[in-house]
């Protein structure tokens, strides 16, 4: 049973019970989620460079062309597949004109134009969100069949693969003190990097001065850069991968009552509603009265960010951080790797994807030379001149990557949290509609029944049998651009008929 210290210490763990403490705040201290958050491949096709290509070619951008002039009439998006599961898109990518994709999984892009016979005719972008849920071999060998499927049509095979880049990252619990993992001394003292350039990003607080983001290298580098930060904080206010909260508590990242706090906060886009998450935990399973009452206190009146975190945290904890340490990795990172080309490969694949396959499946090699030569944090050196690693590093380093989890979507628990977010924002939509058409006091029941007459008055039928048929061409519209972005997210939520 592992609890952290910052809760057993605490007033407030030891009013609950054996069964609640485990229940509430129980989970694995020190641990360590690793997984490719980001994946970009290149496609070479047989026979293909700037002077000279396959007959395919033509025919291939024709068609993309004639989908491309369609999307005037259908938005950003159009399906091209029976299966409704692809699509065009109106995006572009550097000199990447057309893109086809599968919404949260993998995007394709085309370059009708090639500016020299080094450049790949083919880019493909593995999505965060598909990386997480399928695995990243597994949205490799997806994306590839996908694309391989779709150039035999036009008689074009693959010629080979290539990276582009690859980030690998840890989630962990194992830093709870970001601010002694970005001090100034650590990083003088124990910090070591063949990385010159470093910057800090944090927040003033009152005279304090908090970090809660590390970098080291250029983001535009076409080599390495690392960097790390509160992964809490960037999952609620960007607001768009929930699926991280569930998968954290699901793995014993974060306790039940982080849980409860976070999936609070998601709700507003709001980092700073963790404390009000706090409050209402309390509110919901705490045994203090006299707390209690005090929260329902503040509660009833209109209250500051700083009123509540002021109360809550002057008998709650923070809940658990989880902080992201991440490597990004370009091409000219493993170009320069000569053993590449000798690396075993266990995945079974098709030739064209072995390069990928070779650096997927042996990242251990990569990840040993990254955490120790890129960057690393030493307590000291030992008698035979060997570095002695901090121990958060060094559990970094020791992380077993014999078996690559795939996490599952949690499509429940997404789904609900972000239903949630919806109706509030029907709520207040509806009522600052209300407000524009001059009714101040009227209720819900009311104000939805306006709505239905401001949204229908000119656009209805009448039945033969005498009844009204509403029609609202631009709803059907906006849900089939929706439908566009969550059908993969919500594939299998459909009922079956």
């Amino acid at each position: 049973m592992s609890f952290l210290k910052k809760f057993s210490r605490t007033e407030f763990f030891r009013e609950f019970s054996s069964e609640e403490q485990y229940q509430y705040f129980y989970l694995k201290e020190k641990k360590y989620l690793h997984h490719v958050d980001t994946l970009y491949y290149s496609v070479f096709l047989q026979g293909d460079s700037k002077e000279d290509y396959p007959l395919g070619i033509d025919s291939m951008f024709k068609d993309l062309n004639t989908a491309k002039e369609l999307l005037k009439n259908f938005n950003d998006e159009l399906w091209i597949d029976a299966n409704k599961e692809i699509l065009l898109k109106r995006k572009r990518f550097k000199i990447y004109d057309y893109c086809i994709a599968k919404n949260n999984y993998f995007d394709i892009f085309f370059c009708s134009s090639l500016p020299n016979n080094n450049t790949p005719r083919i880019v493909i972008q593995l999505r965060s969100i598909g990386l997480w849920n399928l695995g990243d071999s597994e949205l490799v060998l997806e994306s590839y069949h996908y694309l391989s499927q779709f150039l035999s049509k036009y008689g074009l095979k693959v010629l080979k693969t290539q990276e582009n880049r690859i980030d690998f990252c840890y989630h962990t619990n194992a830093v709870q003190n970001p601010q002694r993992f970005y001090n100034d001394s650590v990083l003088s003292n124990n910090c070591r990097t063949n990385l010159s350039i470093f910057q800090k990003v944090g927040r003033k607080n009152g005279k304090s001065l908090d970090y809660d983001y590390l970098s080291f290298g250029r983001r535009t580098s076409n080599n390495i850069f690392f960097r790390s930060y509160n992964k809490v904080r960037e999952v609620i206010e960007e607001n768009y991968k929930e699926f991280f909260i569930k998968l954290w508590f699901d793995e014993g990242l974060i306790t039940y009552y982080d849980f409860f706090v976070y999936s609070f906060a998601y709700k507003f886009s709001s980092y700073h509603k963790i404390y009000e998450g706090m409050m209402e935990f309390y509110l919901q399973y705490g045994k203090d009265i006299s707390f209690k009452n005090k929260l329902l206190n503040l509660k009833s009146r209109k209250f500051t960010v700083e009123d509540v975190k002021t109360l809550v945290l002057s008998y709650m904890p923070l809940p658990t951080a989880v902080i992201n340490i991440e490597f990004q990795t370009m091409r000219k990172f493993y170009f320069k790797c000569l053993e590449l080309d000798f690396l075993p490969v266990s995945t079974e694949c098709d030739f064209p994807l072995l390069r990928i396959f070779q650096i997927l499946d042996c990242r251990k090699v990569f990840l040993d030379y990254l955490t120790s030569t890129t960057i690393s944090f030493v307590k000291s050196i030992d008698k035979d001149g060997q570095p002695v690693y901090m121990d958060f590093w060094k559990r970094l380093r020791n992380l077993k990557l014999d078996k690559m989890v795939n996490y599952d979507f949690k499509r429940d628990y997404s789904r609900n949290i972000n239903r949630d977010i919806l109706i509030s924002r029907i709520k207040n939509s509806l009522a600052t509609l209300s407000l524009y058409d001059g009714n101040w006091d009227t209720d819900i029941n009311q104000d939805m029944s306006s709505l239905i007459c401001v949204l229908n008055d000119n656009d209805y039928v009448q039945n033969d049998d005498g009844t009204i048929k509403y029609v609202d061409d631009d709803y059907t519209v906006k849900k089939e651009k929706i439908m566009k972005a969550l059908k993969s997210t919500l594939r299998n939520s459909r009922p079956s008929k």
